[in-house]
């Protein structure tokens, strides 16, 4: 019986330092395998723009190997209080967006909640680009998904 004791207290100290190990392990994981293995995202500009108007958002990116991901886009005031409107969609990144682009505000944020525009009132902004990557890899699924951010400079919407 001490014996049975003894050898269930041994499996219970081993699944304890399992635990522990694992622990430790997803937290030095995101140090190990950071979102930048896959995805860089050095920046994001939006011109100031009229009301009614097109926003052009720009950004320098780079897609170092193709991963299933997210992103999310929220426009915030300058001034911090409540967003204004978020978008974001899930897809398949690949290797041939690499460098600078600019697209419209519908084509960076899809699926926009409320429309950002034409609804948008004039004043001073920012936006957060957020891009996760899905870790899908046999080896990798263990793994929390890396997220990347990045602000936007502060743009004006003008009357």
């Amino acid at each position: 019986m001490i014996a049975m004791l003894r050898q269930c207290l041994r499996r219970r100290g081993a699944l304890l330092a399992t635990g522990a190990a694992l622990i430790v392990a997803g937290y030095l994981s995101d140090l190990l395998v950071p979102a930048a293995l896959w995805y860089r995202l050095d920046a994001v500009e939006v011109a100031d723009f009229r009301q009614g108007e097109e926003m052009q958002v720009t950004a320098q990116r780079e897609i170092l190997r193709p991963f299933d991901g997210s992103y999310q886009v929220v426009i915030w005031p300058a001034d911090g209080r409540l967003p204004v409107c978020r978008g974001s969609d899930a897809l398949a990144y690949s290797r041939l967006a690499v460098g600078r682009i600019t697209q419209p505000l519908d084509w960076w944020a899809a699926n926009q909640r409320p429309p950002c525009l034409p609804e948008m009132p004039p004043g001073r902004y920012r936006m957060e680009t957020c891009v996760s990557v899905h870790m899908t890899a046999l080896l990798l699924r263990w793994l929390p998904d890396r997220r990347t951010c990045v602000w936007s400079n502060v743009f004006e919407v003008k009357p």
